[in-house]
C-alpha cells in the first residue's frame, strides 16, 4: 500500500503545533459570461447570485460541467444548502477521536487525528484563522465543538447527516471519505444543513427529553407488571397496582420469588416517579412561561411539560413558511406513495422530530377529553362509532387530531392569538404549575464526577476545575494506540503507511 498522491499526514503528538494560520484562498471574483449547456433556456432563469471562488481541482473525480460553480451562499443559520468559502476544515467527530481534513487550492490534502475531548478541541480550534469554516455531521456529540468554535469567531456548519445518504450509503465509506463528501458538498454549494438553536434552548431541550425518557421507563415498568400479575393469574385495577396505597406483594397468595419482582418493580417505580416530579420542578422553575408557552397553555387539556416540550421543539416559528411544513418537522402525515392513479397506504414520515411528534400526540390525547370542537373531530377521524372502534382506528384518529392541533398551533404562534374560544390560562391551571415550581437538589459537583466515573466503568480522573471545566477523563490514547499498531504490522512484516496507521 501506498499514500494517495497529495496526502499529507500530520502525525499526533499532543503538541498540536501544526500552524493552521495560512491563509492561500484565491480571492472571489465575480462570475460574467456564464456559458449555459446545450439545452437550456437563455432567458427567464433567475437570478441565483453566482459566483466562483476556486480554481479547476485535478483530484475531484466530478468534471467540471454545465454551471457547476455558481451557487447560492445563504445565510448558514437557516436549514438548506449552503457552501463557499475558502478556509474550510471538516471534523469527523467520533467517540474517542476526532478526524480534522483540509484540502488546500492546489489539490493537497492534509489530515490530523485529535482526542475527543475539550482541551484538545479548544486548543486546536483557538488556532484557526477567525474567517475560516468548520464543518460538521449532526450526529453523536457534536455540540460542544460547535459551541466552541462559534465562541472563536469561526463559521460553524453543521451537516445534516440524515439527507446525506438519501439513497443508501456509497460502496467506499471511511472517515477520510466522509470528509472528503462533506468537502466537496460544501465546495459547490450543496451541502444539506439543519437549523442549530442557541445553547440555552438546546440545554433546556435536553433536560426535557431527559424528562421524557424518565416517563418511558415509568411506562415500560408498569407493563411489566401488568405482565407479572397476567402470568400469575392475577386481575388488578390500575389503582390498586399504580395508585397511592398499591397492593403489597407479601399479602398477595404467589410464591416467594414472584412477590420479590413484583417488590423490586415497586420499588423501581417510586424512585422514577419522584425523579419525574424533581424534574418537572427543575423544567418549570427554569422556563418562565413566555407569550408563546402561554399562548399553548390556553389549549384546554395541555400542561406546562408538554406545552414546554412544544415551544422548545419547535423554536422561532417563523421557519416554518407554512403550517405544512411544521406538520411534515413533527412527523404526523403519512409518506406519499402515488404511481399511475394508485395511492397506496404509507406509514408515518421516518425522518421527523420524534419529541414534537411525542408532545402533540400527548397534547391531542388530553385535548380531545376536555375541548368539545377537538373532540368532534376525533369522532369525525374515526369514521365509526366510538365503542366499535378497534384500537388502530383510534390511534390512526389520535395522531390526525395531533396534526390538526399543530396546524391550529401555527396558527395561533404566527397570530400572536389564543386558542379559539379561550379567555386566557385558567386559574386552576396556573395555580397547579407554580406548586409544581421547585428547585432540583444537585449535590456536589465532586459527587457527579465520582458517579459518572463508576457508571462509566473505565479508569478516570474526571474532575472538576476552578475555571468551571472537566479535567482529565477516560478517552483513549490515541499516540499508544497508532504506535502498538506499527509494532504489530512490523512483527506481521505488513507495509506500514501514515494513512493506514490513523486511518
Amino acid at each position: 500500500m501506498h499514500p494517495r498522491p497529495g496526502l499529507t499526514i500530520i502525525p499526533l503528538d499532543g503538541s498540536l503545533q501544526a500552524d493552521y494560520r495560512k491563509n492561500n484562498a484565491t480571492q472571489r471574483q465575480p462570475l460574467t459570461g456564464l456559458t449555459m449547456s446545450p439545452g437550456r433556456p437563455t432567458e427567464g432563469v433567475p437570478d441565483r447570485g453566482r459566483e466562483a471562488d476556486w480554481p479547476s481541482n485535478t483530484v475531484s473525480h466530478y468534471a467540471p460541467r454545465g454551471r457547476i460553480g455558481a451557487y447560492r451562499i445563504p445565510d448558514s443559520s437557516f436549514p438548506g444548502h449552503v457552501g463557499g468559502g475558502d478556509m474550510t476544515y471538516v471534523l469527523d467527530i467520533h467517540k474517542d477521536s476526532v478526524l480534522v481534513y483540509r484540502a488546500g487550492e492546489d489539490g493537497k490534502e492534509e489530515c490530523l487525528r485529535l482526542k475527543a475531548n475539550r482541551e484538545v478541541m479548544k486548543e486546536f480550534l483557538e488556532g484557526l484563522p477567525e474567517d475560516s469554516t468548520v464543518v460538521m455531521e449532526s450526529c453523536y456529540a457534536w455540540e460542544y465543538i460547535y459551541d466552541m468554535a462559534v465562541e472563536n469567531g469561526l463559521n460553524a456548519v453543521v451537516a445534516d447527516t440524515g439527507a446525506l445518504y438519501t439513497s443508501g450509503k456509497p460502496q467506499k465509506k471511511n472517515d477520510l471519505e466522509d470528509c472528503r463528501r462533506l468537502a466537496r458538498l460544501y465546495k459547490i454549494g450543496e451541502l444539506p444543513t439543519i437549523f442549530v438553536f442557541d445553547e440555552r434552548t438546546r440545554k433546556l431541550r435536553d433536560l426535557l427529553r431527559a424528562r421524557r425518557f424518565t416517563t418511558e421507563k415509568i411506562t415500560a415498568y408498569r407493563n411489566h407488571t401488568h405482565f407479572v400479575t397476567d402470568r400469575l393469574g392475577l386481575r388488578f385495577p390500575s389503582a390498586e397496582l399504580f395508585g397511592a396505597h398499591p397492593a403489597n406483594p407479601a399479602e398477595l397468595s404467589i410464591d416467594h420469588n414472584s412477590q420479590v419482582q413484583l417488590a423490586s418493580i415497586q420499588r423501581i417505580l417510586a424512585t422514577l416517579e419522584d425523579e419525574e416530579k424533581r424534574l418537572d420542578g427543575e423544567i418549570i422553575r427554569q422556563l418562565v412561561p413566555t407569550e408563546q408557552i402561554k399562548l399553548i397553555l390556553t389549549i384546554p387539556g395541555v400542561g406546562m411539560i408538554i406545552a414546554a416540550g412544544i415551544y422548545l421543539e419547535i423554536g422561532t416559528i417563523s421557519r416554518f413558511a407554512r403550517k405544512e411544513n411544521l406538520t411534515a418537522y413533527a412527523g404526523v402525515v403519512p409518506q406519499l406513495d402515488e404511481s399511475g392513479g394508485t395511492t397506496k397506504d404509507r406509514r408515518l414520515r421516518t425522518r421527523c422530530n420524534r419529541n414534537l411528534r411525542w408532545a402533540a400526540v400527548e397534547a391531542a390525547r388530553h385535548a380531545i377529553q376536555c375541548d368539545k370542537d377537538l373532540r368532534e373531530y376525533y369522532l369525525r377521524r374515526i369514521h365509526v362509532p366510538e365503542a366499535q372502534a378497534t384500537r388502530p382506528q383510534k390511534s390512526k384518529a389520535v395522531v390526525a387530531t395531533a396534526r390538526h392541533l399543530l396546524e391550529v398551533i401555527w396558527c395561533m404562534l404566527s397570530r400572536g392569538e389564543a386558542y379559539r374560544g379561550s379567555q386566557g390560562i385558567p386559574t386552576k391551571k396556573m395555580q397547579k404549575i407554580r406548586r409544581m415550581e421547585k428547585p432540583y437538589p444537585v449535590p456536589a459537583i465532586s459527587e457527579i464526577a465520582d458517579g459518572v466515573a463508576s457508571t462509566l466503568e473505565r479508569p478516570a480522573n474526571l474532575r472538576w476545575s476552578p475555571e468551571g471545566e472537566w479535567e482529565g477523563g477516560w478517552e483513549k490514547n490515541i499516540v499508544d494506540q497508532a504506535i502498538e499498531e506499527v509494532e504489530c504490522r512490523t512483527q506481521s512484516k505488513t507495509a506500514i503507511t501514515p494513512a493506514s496507521i490513523f486511518l
